[in-house]
């Protein structure tokens, strides 16, 4: 329900607009989208495109977790997928931001949309995956990428901090850390290999 009406407040300002079904999806698309998950959850987890012309679904969810498609037309291979009821508050998150709020008052203005029932924060930990790198390393013949495209998870725990979840800040070696510890958008990071110095 909540998903619903943030989706239709999102497309009545002309954001990022109303998910709609297409009639004849992308086997490629949905299957690169499905990349970041283990293959036990892909089968059920849906696919969505965000385009500038609103938010598409190219499959439904039927196990919780979406799938964000990758952008077409970029030298960047970049694939996401996260809880649903966590999609929609990142949504809400988006909205604001291109309404020009700024970070600062996101935590305030999140949780009074939670009050007035727009949105509901997780109370419980919620699982993202991602893959991000550049799309020379992606091969759509073989729905493979190549070690070029880093792939990580995150365990998302909105203003909850790394003291009270006992890990630390920063990132050593392949050992989880947390980013943004104590603001709505702290997450663990579970890598697979050294974080790359900036």
């Amino acid at each position: 329900m909540r998903a619903t009406f943030v989706l239709a407040l999102l497309g009545a300002l002309g954001e990022v607009g109303v998910l709609t079904a297409q009639a004849e999806p992308s086997a490629q698309a949905v299957a690169a989208s499905l990349l970041p998950l283990p293959e036990a959850l892909r089968a059920r987890a849906g696919v969505r495109v965000v385009a500038p012309s609103g938010v598409s679904v190219l499959r439904p969810s039927t196990n919780g977790l979406m799938c964000t498609a990758d952008r077409p037309g970029d030298d960047v291979f970049d694939v996401r997928c996260y809880h649903v009821e966590w999609l929609t508050v990142m949504d809400y998150v988006r909205l604001l931001r291109q309404q020009g709020v700024h970070d600062s008052t996101l935590a305030a203005r999140l949780k009074d949309a939670e009050r007035q029932g727009v949105i509901r924060l997780p109370d419980s930990p919620t699982a993202g995956y991602r893959m991000l790198g550049p799309i020379s390393a992606f091969d759509a013949r073989t729905m493979s990428a190549g070690e070029a495209i880093d792939k990580w998870q995150s365990i998302h725990f909105p203003f909850r901090t790394a003291t009270e979840l006992g890990l630390p800040l920063t990132p050593e070696g392949i050992m989880p850390y947390v980013m943004d510890s104590g603001t709505w958008w702290s997450h663990v990071m579970i890598v697979h290999r050294p974080v790359r110095e900036p």
